[in-house]
């Protein structure tokens, strides 16, 4: 796992927070800033801050 649990990262340039990560399916959720939560995210679809 490379990021941790409410860490700030990036996502298709807004700053939006990880919100759970999978260890079955090796993949992120996160929430964005508007509340919504986008499932299914790899690692490399993330960015640091």
């Amino acid at each position: 796992m490379k990021f941790k649990l409410d860490q700030t990262v990036i996502f298709e340039g807004e700053k939006v927070i990880v919100w759970d990560y999978s260890h079955r399916y090796k993949d992120y959720e996160i929430k964005k800033e508007n509340g919504d939560v986008v499932r299914g995210l790899s690692e490399n679809q993330l960015k640091e801050m």
